[in-house]
């Protein structure tokens, strides 16, 4: 199997794994509260997560944890996951996950503005296609 390949199946299974999140949340969300939905999911991925690391012979607590760009990213991505349990909760699954997908896109032509990084045109193009996916 081709790295490709195996990028391609990666993929698809991390989309079934979304849409199976997007089930349960779906279904408890009509007895618990979006917070307490995603308390439960944070604290399974961290065990997970935390497993994981152990495993590897990792440190499951690393010093920078603490600085103040960290703190800010967990501060966006509790915000974001917030935003995405309530779509999920409140949308059709269809179109969570066209938000999800576009999210790359998004973030590409973010860093462009805001970051001035350099895209070339093949990128540009595929993003303009993605978006048309989308």
């Amino acid at each position: 199997m081709t790295d490709t390949q195996r990028g391609s199946l990666w993929m698809a299974l991390a989309m079934a794994g979304f849409a199976i999140e997007d089930m349960f949340i779906k279904y408890v969300a009509a007895e618990l509260p979006t917070g307490q939905i995603l308390i439960f999911f944070g604290l399974g991925g961290m065990a997970a997560f935390a497993l994981q690391a152990r495993a590897l012979g990792q440190p499951v607590w690393h010093p920078g944890f603490g600085t103040r760009p960290l703190l800010w990213r967990c501060v966006a991505e509790v915000a974001g996951r917030l935003c995405f349990a309530l779509a999920i909760v409140l949308t059709p699954l269809s179109s969570a996950s066209a938000i999800l997908q576009a999210t790359p896109l998004v973030v590409t032509a973010g860093a462009v503005v805001f970051f001035g990084e350099t895209v070339g045109w093949r990128r540009w193009l595929a993003i303009a296609v993605g978006f048309c996916g989308v």
